[in-house]
């Protein structure tokens, strides 16, 4: 009898050395391999970075671009939607590209028609979760797979619903900032996201700390949640540095600090300057404007402070309103930036009585949204579509008749014109420049030149049809209404079912009998 047990127990041993694939989640992210010192010169841009508050040691903090991240949580609805186009509608960057914002969607009554509009735009949209659990403690032992649920799963609705594209939604940022340690990186990696945004430090905020990724082991204070420990390559974190309130506090969002200015637009407006100047006179490691939109509603003084520190920010020739994902293209290729790419032209011809009655120029313009092609038929008979323009825009004397082609810029391309030659007033992109008209006064862009990133984010085109959909979210019971660029769904898309796709259940026929 002692023999067959014992070939029991070992028979039983090798059964279970021999099933690894019936480890959960978690047991496989204890697999993952514990995360090394970082190396900076082993771990290089662009794939790899390690945590610092150096950027790059060759260029000086006077030349870095101070990048300013705008981000919102939660539900995107009509009201908010209004607020964001106020303070940020046509706004655009030193290097003539719009200014952009994050939005960390949730899905529960989420209007998806503004969220294709926000995109459209573009702005960012970025994952917040499909359920929003108020549960701290459901986010801090989430498990890989519930991760993937509830972000990876969002994607799908967002990308579906919205009409955005799914490759463009990379971003997280957990309900509560409560990271589940390794599992939310691992997450991330495995439904082809990029980035999380739910990290704050405490300690690394003047100088700040860049963005960096999970290959090798963070240096970060780790202040909520559970942070990670593992490698993770190609997952990055966008730290949230730290704000400080009027009693000394540090908070991670703008609404959550706990001693607020008195509720005054000048006194609010002076403390989000006395904080983002606290990273910009530092080593301008990208600064977070993090909020719900709601804070705007709860202060009189809240959103007038808002615009007037977007339009303060928006004013300095080396400041750029960005979205996340942009902060950390960036970070993967950084150049030096000197100021402002907004050139002053040359004296106009006396001759063009248009030019004469723009007004004095002021410093550092806002461009303007470019006029419209109808308005300006003139302007396109003249300029003929095979003719290309790949830098700056030259004023041509008008007295030289016999002069056909002008010397551009030091690569000496040239530009035919007419005698006739009306000069063109409409955004003209080539392989490396903008050129953009502002209707107050003529102003040359030398955009790719001087510029933080190789492009703008992208822009598309509204297309979106909204249709208002009347639902039953079958989880509960209760009617939700969801208004979507899609057709509507059979139920309220929830955690398991993101596209909504299945019927409440109904007793098939033979149970009845």
């Amino acid at each position: 009898m002692n023999l067959v047990n014992l070939f029991v127990c070992l028979a039983l041993s090798v059964c279970v050395l021999a099933a690894p694939q019936q480890r959960n989640d978690e047991e496989v992210v204890d697999l993952l391999p514990l995360a090394e010192s970082c190396d900076p010169t082993i771990c290089t841009p662009p794939n790899c970075r390690c945590s610092s508050t150096v950027l790059d040691e060759d260029i000086p903090y006077a030349e870095t671009p101070q990048l300013v991240m705008l981000t919102f949580d939660d539900a995107v609805t009509a009201l908010n939607y209004e607020y964001i186009e106020e303070a940020l509608g046509g706004r655009r960057n030193p290097d003539n590209c719009p200014a952009a914002a994050t939005f960390f969607v949730s899905h529960e009554y989420t209007d998806y028609s503004k969220v294709h509009a926000l995109w459209a735009a573009g702005h960012e949209i970025a994952l917040h979760s499909i359920t929003h659990t108020p549960s701290t403690e459901y986010w801090k032992t989430a498990s890989v797979e519930t991760m993937i649920a509830e972000f990876g799963d969002q994607r799908d609705t967002l990308a579906h619903f919205a009409a955005i594209d799914r490759d463009d939604i990379v971003g997280v940022r957990v309900p509560h900032l409560q990271l589940s340690g390794n599992n939310s990186f691992e997450a991330i990696r495995r439904f082809g996201g990029l980035y999380d945004c739910s990290w704050p430090t405490q300690h690394f905020i003047a100088p700040g700390m860049w963005p960096f990724s999970l290959d090798y082991a963070s240096t970060m204070d780790c202040t909520l949640g559970n942070c990670p420990t593992a490698s993770i390559p190609g997952v990055w974190v966008a730290p949230m540095i730290d704000w400080i309130d009027t009693e000394g506090y540090k908070c991670a969002m703008v609404d959550t600090c706990p001693s607020m200015p008195e509720d005054d637009v000048d006194a609010t407006f002076e403390w989000m300057k006395e904080n983002f100047e606290r990273i910009y006179n530092s080593n301008r490691a990208p600064f977070g404007v993090f909020l719900h939109s709601a804070w705007f509603l709860t202060r009189q003084s809240n959103f007038p402070a808002y615009k007037k520190f977007i339009e303060y920010m928006n004013s300095l020739p080396d400041v750029y309103l960005v979205s996340v994902s942009k902060a950390i293209e960036y970070t993967r290729d950084p150049r030096a930036v000197t100021g402002t790419s907004a050139v002053p032209p040359d004296n106009p011809p006396e001759s063009e009585e248009a030019e004469e009655q723009q007004p004095h120029p002021q410093p550092q313009p806002q461009p303007q949204p470019q006029p419209d092609s109808a308005q300006e038929p003139e302007q396109e008979e003249n300029h003929s579509e095979e003719e290309e323009i790949e830098h700056e825009e030259n004023h041509i004397d008008e007295e030289e008749h016999g002069e056909e082609e002008n010397h551009v810029d030091e690569n000496e391309h040239h530009v035919e014109a007419e005698e006739n030659h009306v000069e063109e007033e409409n955004h003209v992109e080539g392989e490396d420049e903008h050129v953009v008209i502002d209707p107050r006064r003529r102003v040359r862009r030398q955009v790719r030149p001087n510029s933080a990133f190789n492009e703008c984010q992208a822009v598309h085109e509204n297309t979106c049809v909204p249709k208002v959909c009347q639902l039953t979210k079958t989880s509960t019971g209760e009617e939700r209404w969801m208004t979507s660029c899609a057709p509507c769904p059979a139920v309220y898309p929830w955690l398991g079912n993101p596209l909504g796709l299945r019927e409440v259940p109904q007793p098939e026929e033979n149970d009845e009998e």
